[in-house]
């Protein structure tokens, strides 16, 4: 009697475990559309402060507004402190960490995961976005705040006619300039990082599907000798 109690116990568990995996491999889906979207959202600000720096020089007077329409406009210099946190899902990882699904995994399946969620990759991606884009909005900040405003009438980022009026003087600082030029290089490492990383996360995906296939075909083998 026991033996049958104890074995319909550890049938459970691994049932339970299972669903745990098909819990994780639905979030690893999601964690990689959340970073081929955060992927879209850098190309597309790398790409649009570049080309403010390429025509640095230009004799544009609305070069530092950007344009969309009729009353519709918006300044990148004000939306350049802006900064985009790479923090996707990770619930039912952190669950499983904790719960002993983990010790379910063979060693090959643990290590794809916590590369995917945990590994170097993810890291550098999360501090580029984090404390790395801090460093360069901290120090934007800092200009404005111990320059310009000593030598500028009025600070306005929300008026047009202040990026207008002051167009000559931004051209000048040179200190901005280079700001945006570190920070664009910053933004071609981490498309760099986040495309090795989709590789990466790919991968892991594969190898999870592999495993919960392999484990659920040992579910129905042990239910039907059971």
């Amino acid at each position: 009697s026991f033996g049958v109690e104890q074995k319909g116990d550890d049938f459970e568990d691994r049932e339970w475990n299972i669903e745990n995996l098909h819990n994780l491999l639905d979030e690893m889906n999601g964690l990689k559309a959340y970073t081929e979207e955060h992927l879209m959202t850098v190309e597309y600000i790398r790409g649009e402060y570049k080309d403010l720096l390429e025509n640095w020089e230009s004799d544009k007077r609305s070069l530092f507004i950007w344009i969309y329409g009729p009353d519709d406009y918006g300044f990148p210099l004000k939306e350049y402190t802006n900064r985009m946190p790479f923090d996707p899902d990770r619930r039912v990882y952190e669950t499983i960490k904790l719960d002993g699904t983990f010790r379910f995994l063979g060693t090959e399946v643990a290590k794809a995961v916590y590369d995917a969620y945990d590994g170097t990759l993810y890291q550098y991606i999360k501090i580029n976005a984090d404390k790395e884009e801090e460093v360069f909005t901290k120090k934007f900040n800092d200009r404005v705040d111990s320059k310009w405003i000593y030598d500028l009438d009025m600070i306005d980022f929300d008026d047009p006619q202040f990026w207008l009026k002051n167009k000559k003087y931004i051209q000048d600082d040179y200190f901005v300039k280079y700001n945006i030029f570190k920070r664009i290089e910053l933004w071609d490492q981490t498309i760099e990082q986040i495309g090795e990383y989709l590789k990466l996360v790919d991968k892991s995906i594969s190898t999870l599907q592999d495993e919960i296939k392999t484990k659920d075909e040992e579910i129905e083998i042990i239910y039907w000798v059971f």
